[in-house]
Order: C-alpha cells, then structure tokens, then sequence
C-alpha cells in the first residue's frame, strides 16, 4: 500500500443512483452530447455568405434563410445546397442594412422573424433588432423594434450594439431570443405572445471583455433546445490581442449548455477550429433522420467569408477505458472513470483545504470524444461504520471537461486547471489486461444503500478498490485498498485513509497515510456480483453498477 500511495493515491465515493444515472440510459440527447466531433465536409455551400438561419419544416425539408442582397431562402433535405435560390419580401430599407435574420416556426405554425438593421457601411450608428411574422415564413409583416437598454451599449462606445439573433421556442411556449449585445456578449430577452412584444432578461448570458488591448468576445449565439430540457450554445468564441504590429485574433467555434436557458457554462475547448482561419456565425439544424448539421462561415478575416458545412462524426468517436486515470506528476489524486454507450461517470477524489480527502462527480452523456458538464459534491451519506443514510447535494464548485486523445490518454479541465491524464497502472509499470475470470471493472454498488459506492479494476491479479462513502462530520470521505487476489474470487487487504495532498485549486503536494481502517475482504460470486466485508465486520451485498 506504501508503495501505491508513492505513485498514486485514488478514491471517490459514488453517488449512483443520487445523481440519477439509473435514468442515463434511456436518456435523450443532451446539450453536452452535442460537443462533436464536428467534421468540416470538403467545399463550399456558397461564397460570401454567413449568418444563415436554418428550420426544419414538418415535411422534413430544411428551409435555409441568408442575405444575398435581400433575405432570401433555398430548401433541401440535408442543408447541403443554396442552389435554388427563392426571394421573401425582407429587403433594406432605404439607406438602412438589413442582415442576420433567424426565422423559427412557432407552435401555432406562424413562422418568427428577427433581424437586424443598420446604417450600411457605418461603424457610428445603431444597430438595432426588429422582429416580423408570417404565415408561410415568405412573405412577412412590418417589422417592430424590439427593446433595448444599457446590456446594448458598445463597449468603449456609446450607440446600441444588437447583432446575430437566434429565436427559440421553449416548452412553455415562450419565445426566446439570444443576440450580440454591446459587441462582447450574448444577451436575451423574451415573449409570452409570440413575438408581439418583448422583455429583456437581466445581465448577460455570457459576458465578453474588451480592457482596449486585450479582449475576449461571444458571439453569433445559436440555441437549440433538446428534449430532455437542457440547452446548448453554439457560439463563436473570439480573443483579439492589440500589438505594435497589429492586431492578432483567433475565432471558433465552442459550446455551452445550459438547463434554464439563462445561465450557460461554456466548455474550455474548440469544438471546431481551422487553422489560418476564423469561423463564426453557426447554425445548426437536426435533420428529419437525426443527424446533426452544422452550417457556419470560415475565412482569412471578417472580410472574407464563404459558408461551410459540419457534421458531427460518429466514427471519429474516442471511447475511454473503464478503469483508474490520473497524471504521474500528480500522485495521490486520481480519477476513476467509465463509459457506458454514450454515457460517461467520472468520480475525482483529491482533498480538502484541511487536509481531509474529498471526492466529487460528475456524470451524463459525452459528445463524441468530448465530455462537458456539471462537477458535483455530497455529503451527510453513510459512515464507513454506521448505518444506511442517504446522501445530500452539497453543490458544485464548478464544471469539468474532459478530451481523450487516445482511449488510455486524454486531458481534464476543471477548477483547478488543464490536467493530462492516463490509464493507472495498477501494480506496475504499465497497464494490463486483468487475469482470464476476474471481476468487471466499474462501479459496483448495493441498491438499497444508494449515494455511496465502491469502484473497482483488477490489472493481471492485482486489485485495487476505492470506497466511496462519508466522514463523521458528513464531508465526502474515500478510502482505498489494494493488492493480490486470491483465485479469481476473494481479495483481502487493508482499507487505508489518506490526508494532506493536493486540494482542488492548490499547487501539488504529496498526500500522507491518515488511518489504516482495518482489514476489508471481497468474495465474488461472479463477475457482477460480490460481498464486501467492512473493517466493521459489516457484510454488504454489491452488484455491478450498469446504466
């Protein structure tokens, strides 16, 4: 065990059931599972275009809206052509420019306008949002401006700055927009009659930064709203940097989601990027099939850019190991993580700022390679000697994102910053296979004891298990147990607590052992179920955990 804890300490207690993964299987596609990969189909939907705005109509067709001199729209089944080239009546008012329209069909079938109008070629004037209706999403009523307030003022400047909209609809049948506001961020506001009129939400949904050299930008926002609730962003995400030499910028496209439509996490990576060149202005579409595509700008600069289309790829997936990660630099905080379909649970125990161990997870489905949500803490669960008490949600110091480059090697982003992390080699110096008939590895658990847990890998003959569980003072608690199996059916060894290593957010410190707890011993009956004996002599039940 002394030798474990030099190279690597891991726990984390598993919440299970708690965090609602009985439910993950038959869940729907979430805003997180939305993350890609994204893959750039070869050539171009049209030169000098951007901002299009795309709806799927109840035939299945995909009615796509850009600026071609006036709005105009093309159809297709798959959002790959503007071939056919139709009018609507939307055109620029003398000496103004008209731009950026979003169009959704709402539930009562009229289909929504928004767009924007300016004063052409003018870096002075407003730019202001108008709304329009229609029954056939062709020809549109007179526009209406919506409202705007000081979340609109430019930065640095002083006229109203409303740019890209994006309409959604969202179950209750309000009515949704996300804008460009002040240049920087993405703001909102909403409608409860279908568009007639409009409020303006409080703050920023993200808010962007410009300290007159340095700035950060989210822009062109585009919303969908899936079915299970949550909701994700697409945005450009943009940094500019001031030198004697000009400016240097960088433009992709990321992703954020959201489960009330109005406080959104961004994940820290691009989602689709290309080199030498900025994208923006996605817009993204389901197909009647499922498939999810993408239509966006791309170009060498603001000046120069034609549309392309994205796909996410299914192939290009990365799926993890089952089993324990951490980084070798780092040892004494780890990371057990499994896969199941397209759903992921990650469990990271680590330690407090007094020195005690802690544990936090995270859980739901992943976007290909990429895995983006929520971290989680509980506490007040059930002691390693006491009776049954379920657990209660803490909180969340923040989100985790996690992008594996190979199936054993990856990175994580948290809180406590970019982190590379690889498959642990249990026992050695290098991973391996476990022994013909030894336990599954994962997460195994006793049902009626839901909100503590007990993770599990066997490499070669060596096990090691982390028992997820609480201290007396209700802190999330880990304890972990290592060593040779007897057979392929019983382990016996001691559960071990440790203390003082590296917190969250601090800088690295090597943990020390706190308490040996006693003997702990498994008997597997099979593969998928077993009986633990705690230091307690308290005999549990485990299954092997599946969702």
């Amino acid at each position: 065990m002394r030798a474990w804890i030099a190279s690597f300490s891991l726990a984390l207690s598993l919440v299970l059931a708690t965090l609602g993964l009985a439910a993950m299987a038959h869940a729907a596609t979430t805003a997180a599972g939305l993350a890609g990969p994204w893959v750039t189909q070869s050539g171009t939907i049209r030169t000098s275009t951007t901002s299009t705005s795309s709806l799927l109509l109840p035939s299945g067709v995909v009615r796509t809206y850009y600026l071609s001199g006036s709005i105009k729209y093309a159809e297709s089944s798959d959002a790959s052509s503007l071939a056919t080239e139709l009018s609507t009546n939307l055109s620029s008012p003398s000496g103004l420019f008209l731009s950026n329209p979003t169009v959704i069909r709402l539930t009562n079938g009229t289909f929504l306008c928004v767009y924007e109008l300016s004063t052409a070629n003018s870096t002075t004037s407003n730019r202001l949002l108008y709304s329009a209706t229609s029954s056939d999403g062709i020809t549109f009523g007179t526009g209406t401006q919506l409202p705007n307030s000081s979340l609109d003022t430019a930065l640095g400047g002083s006229t109203i700055f409303q740019s890209v909209p994006a309409l959604v609809q969202e179950p209750s049948g309000t009515v949704r927009l996300y804008y460009v506001a002040n240049g920087y961020s993405v703001g909102s506001m909403t409608s409860t009659d279908n568009g007639a009129t409009w409020t303006q939400d409080s703050g920023y949904r993200l808010t962007g930064s410009n300290d007159g050299t340095n700035s950060v930008s989210y822009v062109d926002p585009e919303v969908k709203i899936l079915s299970d609730g949550s909701r994700a962003m697409f945005l450009s995400y943009q940094t500019q940097t001031r030198t004697s030499s000009g400016p240097v910028g960088t433009a992709t496209i990321r992703i954020a989601t959201s489960t009330d439509g109005t406080t959104f996490a961004m994940a820290p990576i691009d989602i689709l990027a290309t080199s030498g060149q900025i994208v923006l202005d996605p817009d993204v579409v389901q197909l009647a099939n499922g498939t999810w595509v993408m239509l966006y700008g791309a170009g060498a600069n603001s000046q120069s850019i034609d549309l392309k289309r994205a796909v996410i790829d299914t192939s290009a997936t990365i799926t993890p190991a089952t089993g324990w990660w951490w980084n070798s630099s780092e040892s004494g905080r780890g990371f057990s993580i499994e896969t199941s379909g397209d759903n992921l649970f990650i469990g990271g125990f680590l330690y407090a700022a007094d020195g005690s161990c802690i544990w936090y997870v995270a859980s739901g489905e992943r976007g290909g390679s990429i895995f983006f949500n929520t971290l989680q803490q509980y506490g007040s669960g059930q002691t390693l000697t006491g009776s049954y008490r379920a657990p209660s949600y803490v909180g969340s110091p923040g989100t985790i994102t996690l992008n594996f480059t190979s199936t054993t090697s990856g990175s994580l982003i948290w809180p406590g910053g970019t982190v590379a992390i690889e498959r642990f080699p249990i026992g050695g110096s290098t991973v391996t296979s476990p022994a013909s008939g030894m336990p599954a590895a994962g997460w195994w658990w006793n049902a009626s004891e839901a909100g503590s847990g007990y993770f599990i890998e066997v490499q070669g003959t060596t096990l090691f298990m982390a028992a997820y569980m609480y201290a007396d003072s209700g802190q999330a608690a880990w304890y972990t147990s290592t060593g040779a199996m007897t057979g392929t059916s019983v382990f016996q060894g001691s559960l071990v607590e440790y203390a003082n290593g590296q917190t969250l957010t601090g800088t690295y410190q090597a943990p020390s052992v706190a308490a040996d707890r006693g003997s702990v011993t498994l008997v597997f009956a099979s593969s998928a179920t077993a009986t633990l004996t705690l230091p307690s002599g308290r005999a549990i039940s485990l299954t092997r955990y599946t969702f």
